[in-house]
């Protein structure tokens, strides 16, 4: 157990870095359970959940193949619904809709089975009940579309591959089809919430708190040692703050301050960017649509604006770029998603935004407490405000040295989570992916 009073205005028992959706739920469950710990969270920009928690589809669901990412979804939302009832965070139980063309039917059914093995709600639906669910929705979309897409075809570099491939099948050197869509699963215990309304329900819970203070417009440089120990942070004006223990939830800025001391977690960004769609006409009807899942893995759900379009790169050189690509909207997915909706083409897209998944090898979280004060939750792989109460749970419990009190199922969770599960050889090779927390069911 930490030693406890330690906030004597530069000196804690905790340092946070990192207030998005997973410093955040760290500090609001140490001023929950924990109360004697003395902690400051760290922001760099000027308010909490500015980064990719703000521009995230803020989307959960329970429906996961591996019992870890289960039990850290049903915990989580099971918290959301909790903290709903005590604020409006724009929590809204739509259901998930997997639609999926024949090959992926064939290979993900056993995947969902085991999912509904697991107690989680989730249903077939055949093609015609599909449609049901989605307004307007071809089942059998046409082989090839408008003579303006028909040009889209000999000009791929503005739908880069891999992801080129990901939504369309080359038939000719000038037609190009989709997947028609075979079957499909709904998950009636997942929805949405509003990313910024939950932060500040978090944010006024910390500043109640008599343990907790934030730090906005501050940037940590370097975690500091003293004898072989966490000694504090650095500041970028020069200031020190001292802490006993400091935990790095800064997502894909993670490794920046923890390679310095030998611990450089195994988790790369990917940039996945969210199109807003206005409405207009008979395209209203999606005005009140579950969360979709196209074949090609792009989706959609309602918003305030209409409808929110998503879509992530898994062409790692799009990460480089200081923003998204509005051409891949206007160039490529609106083309993909005018062929399973037809019209959709047509609709007005007047913004978008652009943020990063921080993603593992096998698409769960890392958790790292090294017995020198030096601890990290990082690479939700896209799923951070879905997972981040028992993400925050289970850190807030060993950085008060309380890891004995979780119950087996959550300790040994914590366990699994190590970085340690990604161990390498001298080639590069991974040395036991027996380790990994394999999750199958990913977009």
């Amino acid at each position: 157990m930490p030693k406890v009073g330690k906030n004597m205005g530069n000196r804690f028992d905790v340092i946070i870095v990192g207030g998005g959706i997973i410093g955040a739920s760290i500090a609001y469950e140490l001023t929950q359970t924990f109360p004697e710990v003395q902690y400051l969270l760290i922001e760099k920009e000027s308010q909490l959940g500015q980064e990719n928690t703000a521009k995230s589809a803020a989307c959960f669901r329970s429906a996961f193949s591996s019992t870890v990412n289960i039990k850290a979804t049903r915990h989580t939302i099971e918290k959301l619904k909790a903290i709903s009832n005590k604020r409006d965070i724009g929590l809204r139980t739509s259901g998930y809709l997997w639609m999926l063309g024949l090959p992926q039917l064939n290979k993900l059914q056993s995947v969902f089975e085991k999912i509904a093995g697991s107690g989680v709600d989730v249903t077939y639906l055949g093609p015609d009940r599909l449609a049901q669910k989605v307004p307007g929705l071809m089942i059998e979309p046409p082989s090839e579309g408008t003579k303006e897409f028909e040009g889209y075809i000999n000009d791929p570099n503005l739908l880069p591959e891999p992801d080129f491939a990901r939504f369309f099948k080359k038939v000719s050197s000038d037609r190009i089809s989709v997947d028609t869509i075979a079957g499909g699963y709904f998950c009636g215990d997942c929805g949405f919430l509003e990313p910024s309304d939950l932060v500040d329900f978090l944010r006024s819970e910390i500043r109640r708190s008599k343990n907790g203070r934030t730090r906005t417009d501050t940037e940590v440089m370097e975690i500091t040692y003293e004898h072989g120990r966490v000694e504090g942070v650095k500041l970028r004006n020069d200031e020190r703050i001292l802490a006993d223990k400091v935990v790095v939830a800064a997502s894909i800025w993670s490794n920046k301050l923890l390679a310095p001391h030998d611990l450089h977690v195994d988790a790369h960004p990917v940039m996945r960017q969210f199109f807003h769609i206005e409405l207009s006409g008979e395209s209203c009807a999606l005005s009140d649509i579950p969360m979709v899942i196209f074949p090609g893995g792009a989706f959609m759900r309602s918003s305030p604006e209409g409808l929110m379009v998503g879509y992530a790169h898994h062409n790692e050189d799009e990460v480089e770029r200081s923003s998204g690509r509005r051409s891949i909207y206007h160039s490529g997915l609106r083309f993909y998603l005018d062929l399973y909706l037809p019209g959709f083409q047509n609709l007005r897209s007047p913004n978008y935004v652009w943020g990063h998944y921080h993603t593992t090898p096998d698409d769960a979280p890392i958790i790292v407490n090294r017995d020198d004060g030096l601890a990290t939750v990082c690479g939700c792989s896209g799923s951070g405000i879905m997972k981040a109460h028992y993400l925050g749970y289970l850190e807030a419990h060993a950085l008060s040295g309380c890891i004995d009190r979780l119950p087996p199922e959550d300790k040994e969770n914590l366990a699994l989570m190590t970085n340690e599960r990604f161990a390498k050889d001298e080639d590069g090779d991974y040395l036991d992916k027996s380790k990994w927390i394999t999750e199958e069911l990913v977009l």
